[in-house]
């Protein structure tokens, strides 16, 4: 062989052996991009955590508000707080953990459902009405009242919502849903109380 093919057989090797290289790279680059877009898919990548209030309730002297954590990618860890009044003049500040399950396994986003259970403390500041009208005679009328009271007790509650991360990097995070909870204790303790309250989620927070 002359030394002109020589020259061109191992130029043609070296060609080759780039050629295979560069491939080689591009390959892993790509897999590389997919297993990116298949984890962020999944809600392993993005924000691992939220912190939320309810931008309202404030302005009506009231507050509400959580902060969840990702444990996985169709699960989350969330301690929320409210202090709130849906009935009445009967004043409600709870304390909450919860367990929050993504079906889509898609992180902090989309379909959710929760469980929790809490604390709270029940001031109720209503004057009830408790004796047969009319009131007899010789009967102080504030004998016939119940007077206001406040006491502890744990909780139970059921939630469902969706939860939207926006923006380029989904940092801006908006939530609705809605749910119940039940409080513990005994139907005398709980005299003009409600024992089972609505609850309604409406937040946007910060994710990170």
């Amino acid at each position: 062989m002359s030394s002109f093919s020589r020259f061109a057989h191992r130029r043609v090797l070296t060609l080759m052996a780039a050629a295979t290289v560069s491939a080689s790279a591009s390959i892993a680059s790509a897999q590389s991009l997919a297993d990116q877009t298949r984890a962020l898919d999944r809600g392993t990548d993005g924000p691992s955590r939220v912190l939320s209030v309810n931008p309202f309730l404030p302005l009506l002297g009231f507050f509400s508000g959580e902060y969840e954590h990702r444990i996985g990618s169709a699960l989350a860890f969330a301690v929320a707080a409210s202090h709130i009044k849906p009935f009445n003049n009967t004043m409600y500040t709870n304390l909450d953990a919860k367990l929050r399950l993504y079906p889509s396994e898609n992180g902090l986003r989309g379909f959710n459902v929760a469980a929790s259970l809490g604390v709270a403390q029940i001031h109720d500041n209503d004057r009830h009405y408790a004796c047969a009208e009319p009131v007899p005679i010789g009967t102080s009328s504030d004998s016939c009242y119940v007077n206001s009271k406040s006491f502890n007790t744990g909780s139970f509650a059921i939630e469902m919502g969706y939860q939207w991360l926006l923006g380029p990097s989904r940092s801006t995070a908006l939530t609705v849903g809605g749910g119940a909870k039940r409080y513990f204790g005994s139907d005398s303790q709980f005299q003009f109380i409600e024992h089972v309250v609505p609850t309604l989620r409406l937040t946007i927070g910060y994710a990170f």
